[in-house]
């Protein structure tokens, strides 16, 4: 008895240090992303507005892309978000990654990298291998067992993930959901503590804001019009599905271009990229400028061409194996889906406007839930996103529904 206290006591400890650390460098990177997303969009603004410059806006693009192409080829790991490492690792212990620093250096500088040159990437997968990086480094010094590195190594990816979005909650989950195929008490112990530290760190930085604040004037009332939500988890889940499918499709093209090696194809998505800037910088980036235009003002017609582009536009991001992760894009996508389908809905007098971003938010985690395969977590994730806990019914409704 004596000797399992201990033992959970030291497993906190441990973990108290990887959320501490995982906390600030995934605090760091999302400021640092921040940043990068401005200045990306102040130099578009001058590209576009001075052409005589494009060629040097090219030439950046290039080098840049070159960088990060050789980053990637490097270190295998630096490619993506990670998230496929991560969880082969964790399916059975193993080490990890004997470079774990340098691999967290890498893939910093690629992602930030990524998104100063526009390309439509997130954050949260890459939160969460350089908190699983983290731990790593810890679980060497003082990890006692391979049990244990395994807990400190699933403790920095849901540390890293809290950080990112301030959800400690969803974090958990989501490393137990979809990281896991199974897992013990002393990992749920490690992931929690993990992720509540990690989330203190972060709000310590950047206050308690939601990253998305939509505000619920009302909550969808259980009546006959109910129906309207199982037509949206459909909605969401069909093309979730599609998404995910498209992707798959891009991904065998991209590594059928026999021709082009694993960095000329990120020059080439960077280049790629720089035209997309010129042209619809709205959807550069990981999608933060998109939320100023969800709204009941904005044109349906508007808002399906630029989901269409954003949609197109992050999955070749994603095929060309650039550093960056899923998750705020797929939020975003989402977040359009329910714009346009509330639009809808208030055009054929269904709802009214104060249920509008209801169903913003709605299709978020029901878009989310089916294009990650993990309901519950897109469930906790969004209600702690955007700080909206009183629709859980509705939000348990759409999310079951698409997935």
């Amino acid at each position: 008895m004596k000797s399992n206290l201990i033992s959970k006591s030291e497993i906190i400890f441990k973990s108290i240090l990887v959320g501490l650390g995982a906390g600030f460098v995934s605090s760091m990177y999302r400021l640092a992303l921040f940043y990068a997303e401005k200045a990306s969009a102040y130099a578009y603004i001058f590209f576009r507005d001075n052409l005589i410059f494009l060629p040097v806006m090219f030439l950046t693009l290039i080098v840049l892309g070159y960088f990060v192409g050789c980053l990637v080829e490097s270190d295998d790991m630096v490619s993506g978000s990670g998230l496929a490492h991560l969880k082969q690792a964790l399916k059975k212990y193993y080490y990890f990654n004997m470079y774990w620093f340098s691999t967290l250096v890498k893939k910093f500088v690629g992602g930030v990298a990524a998104i100063f040159a526009g390309m439509s990437l997130g954050r949260g997968g890459i939160s969460m291998h350089m908190g699983a990086c983290i731990a790593e480094g810890i679980g060497n010094k003082i990890g006692k067992d391979s049990i244990q590195r395994r807990a400190l190594i699933a403790s920095g990816a849901s540390s890293g993930l809290a950080a990112t979005f301030n959800t400690p909650i969803g974090a958990v989950v989501f490393v137990l959901e979809e990281i896991f195929e199974d897992f013990s008490l002393t990992i749920v112990f490690s992931t929690i503590t993990g992720a509540v530290i990690a989330n203190f760190v972060s709000k310590r930085i950047f206050g308690t804001k939601p990253i998305f604040d939509f505000v619920l004037n009302r909550t969808i009332p259980l009546d006959n019009r109910y129906i309207v939500l199982i037509v949206l988890g459909l909605s969401v889940g069909i093309l979730g599905v599609l998404f995910n499918l498209t992707l798959a499709r891009v991904q065998k093209f991209y590594k059928g271009l026999n021709f082009l090696d694993r960095k000329n194809k990120i020059i080439v998505t960077f280049i790629a990229t720089g035209i997309i800037g010129l042209f619809f910088p709205l959807v550069t980036g990981g999608g933060s400028k998109i939320t100023e235009y969800l709204n009941i003002k904005s044109s349906i017609y508007f808002l399906l061409i630029t989901l269409l582009i954003k949609a197109i536009f992050f999955i070749i991001c994603l095929s060309s194996d650039a550093p960056g992760g899923m998750f705020f894009p797929t939020f975003i996508i989402g977040a359009m889906i329910g714009c346009i389908f509330a639009c809808i809905m208030l055009k054929i007098g269904v709802y009214d406007e104060s249920f509008f971003y209801n169903f913003v938010v709605l299709a978020m985690a029901g878009y989310l839930a089916s294009a990650f395969k993990t309901p519950i977590t897109a469930m906790v994730l969004i209600m702690e996103i955007t700080h909206s806990f009183e629709s859980w019914i509705a939000v348990v409704t759409v999310c079951t529904t698409s997935h």
